[in-house]
């Protein structure tokens, strides 16, 4: 017994000695890990049916745990060819089979998406530092697809793992409770990552409790504060380390402390726990970490939250020591803008009854066109345009015009809903140039103007376009998993540079919205400054 003991310690050493394991060859490959060399033998790698395949993966085993999952070889009898595991595609690719199989090659892994809009807010676990998290769970919305098996997993950075399995037996929206928790976070900050049959598809941060600092109980005192914010805020723009605020405390006993802002229209602001070792003037740096209220700012309109309301809007944000909770004597005072997107377009004077169509200010949800439509001047004069909104979301969505020309009074205004398909375009954006009862139409006829190249006064056209669209999946829009929500845009035509035989297309998102939220859009008429850019002023 002895014996064998050693003969194989010394077999181990010798392969743990060498790169190579060789197989029937005295000299193995030496770009090979293993070499196998027979001409009378072959190499048999586990062979199993498809369901057993599928419970390799069900049965705990995820890619995001273990990547060394990627890559998995099997041999399929049900089909009779070898499948491996893609962790990039999430399924089992198939690899020389017959022409034609016995039966298709098919993973039993459900197809669903997760909705990772809901994140951070479908966690509603309260954390604390060193605690264990293990009678929590998370709640994960998903549309199901295709039924079958499904895995998912949410790991974080600094030590929990939660993780459930089962099958789904019909299709569409559910929910599916992620249990087994593990672990204890070990920092004030978690970064959470969301994986679906071992693919990752959402990350989220949230906060933890600390339990005071080293040597520490208790916390920091202070008699006054104020508040600095630094950065640029703009609607549907994802905040960066650019964008802090920094808290001046007048510190009256040193000790721990932990600041975290208010979390509303996709701001929030974390100091982490730190520790002030020192009395007197302390300046505390709050980082923007990722809200439960949104992962960007949805609005620019913080005060009217989607009516008509005045420039500059402003919103205070609280600042509570979470170790006392208590709230601090000041707030970060934050004005978010609009977005913008515009395009210079360049058309020269061609003469033309009907010109080239332009297109310009393209925000991935709506497009505008612009055409040289010089002889509705019963006159001939020419550079007058028409301009159309067209839908590029990927999907159809439900829209209301509001409109009013520069020459009506500012309580006259005209209001158009109904529904546009994707690509599909509404024309005649401009009451101004409306015949008959004035009303938007789809066909195109005529569309927003703005001044002829001839007059000495530039123009301007505009008008409101609120647009409810249900949610989007595709990861290259930026408004991606937001769920169905209402956008409040301003689109203008901007006649500025007439003169030099151009203008500018605006699109102007102010605010975005729940989809049944009552939001008003009414056209102001002409901007404050004939000709002024949409970026000078807040309410173009």
């Amino acid at each position: 017994m002895k014996k064998n003991l050693i003969s194989f310690m010394m077999i181990l050493l010798s392969f743990l000695a060498y790169s190579q394991v060789g197989i029937g060859i005295a000299q193995p490959n030496a770009k090979s890990m293993l070499d196998v060399t027979s001409t009378t033998k072959g190499l048999l790698v586990p062979r199993m049916t498809t369901a057993q395949r599928d419970q390799i993966l069900a049965n705990g085993t995820s890619t995001v745990a273990n990547p060394t999952v990627n890559g998995l070889l099997i041999y399929n009898t049900d089909v009779d060819c070898f499948n491996y595991w893609s962790e990039k595609k999430s399924l089992w690719v198939s690899m020389g089979c017959d022409a034609t199989p016995v039966t298709p090659v098919q993973s039993t892994f459900a197809t669903y998406t997760v909705d990772c809009s809901k994140f951070p807010a479908a966690d509603t676990n309260t954390y604390t530092v060193g605690s264990s998290v293990a009678s929590n769970s998370v709640v994960v919305p998903v549309n199901v697809t295709q039924v079958g098996s499904y895995f998912i997993t949410i790991t974080s950075d600094n030590g929990i793992t939660y993780s459930t399995s089962g099958t789904f037996t019909s299709t569409g929206v559910q929910n599916v409770t992620v249990a087994n928790g593990s672990g204890a976070p070990s920092s004030t900050t978690i970064n959470f990552s969301v994986a679906a049959n071992g693919t990752k598809v959402c990350s989220y941060v949230k906060p933890a409790v600390a339990t005071g600092g080293t040597g520490t109980t208790g916390s920091a005192t202070y008699t006054s504060c104020n508040v600095s914010v630094y950065g640029d805020y703009t609607v549907a723009t994802a905040l960066t380390t650019s964008n802090y605020i920094v808290v001046s405390l007048n510190v009256t006993s040193a000790g721990p402390i932990r600041l975290l802002s208010e979390d509303k229209n996709g701001i929030l602001f974390d100091s982490g726990t730190i520790n002030i070792t020192s009395t007197g003037t302390q300046n505390i740096t709050l980082k923007s970490v990722t809200a439960t209220s949104g992962r960007f700012p949805l609005t620019s309109e913080e005060v009217s939250q989607g009516a008509n309301g005045g420039s500059n809007q402003t919103a205070s944000y609280s600042i509570t020591n979470t170790l006392t909770n208590s709230l601090l004597g000041c707030s970060a005072v934050i004005d978010v803008k609009p977005k913008v997107w515009q395009t210079f377009v360049n058309t020269g004077n061609d003469g033309a009854s009907t010109g080239p169509l332009y297109t310009g200010a393209n925000n991935g949800m709506i497009d505008l066109e612009m055409q040289n439509n010089s002889t509705f001047q019963p006159l001939g004069i020419g550079l007058y345009y028409k301009v159309w909104a067209r839908n590029i979301s990927g999907t159809s969505f439900n829209y209301s015009i509001f409109t009013r020309s520069s020459a009506d009074p500012a309580s006259a205004y005209l209001s158009y809903t109904g529904s546009l398909g994707n690509n599909s375009r509404v024309g005649s954006l401009d009451v101004y140039l409306q015949p008959g009862d004035r009303q938007p139409v789809t066909t195109g006829e005529i569309g927003a103007h703005a001044g002829p190249k001839a007059l000495f006064a530039s123009e301007n056209s505009e008008t409101g376009m609120n647009i409810t669209l249900g949610n989007v999946t595709d990861s290259s829009k930026w408004f991606n998993n937001l769920g169905a929500k209402k956008y409040k845009y301003r689109l203008i035509f901007n006649s500025k540079d007439y003169r030099d035989s151009g203008t500018n297309l605006a699109v102007v998102l102010y605010g975005i919205y729940d989809s049944n939220a009552s939001v008003a859009n009414f056209d102001p008429g002409d901007l404050t400054v004939r000709g002024g850019n949409p970026q000078d002023t807040y309410w173009p």
